[in-house]
């Protein structure tokens, strides 16, 4: 059947033929960036809280920060929020 033999082949740019594109190597400046924000959610952690010179670090953060760096410590962040862990103490939105 031609839909079969169509769904078979794939078409150009379907994903199942599309190699993955390879990401590439972080530069120095998105690698400091990534472990100081690392090191900041791990000290809110530790300390228990989250401030507002949190989020403006956070926030500063974002644009030198690999986008998969700083979804991941979101998440951390995020998970220990909603665990407890962490109490938000901002005055406007913690993220």
């Amino acid at each position: 059947r031609l839909r079969d033999e169509v769904v078979a082949a794939g078409t150009p740019g379907d994903a199942a033929t599309t190699p993955p594109a390879e990401l590439a190597p972080p530069a120095p400046e998105q690698v400091a960036a990534g472990a100081a924000l690392a090191d900041r959610i791990d000290a809110a952690i530790a300390a228990g809280r989250w401030t507002d010179d949190d989020v403006a670090f956070l926030r500063a953060s974002a644009a030198a920060t690999r986008d998969d760096e700083y979804a991941a410590g979101l998440q951390r962040l995020a998970s220990a929020v909603n665990r407890g862990d962490v109490r938000v103490e901002t005055a406007g939105a913690p993220f």
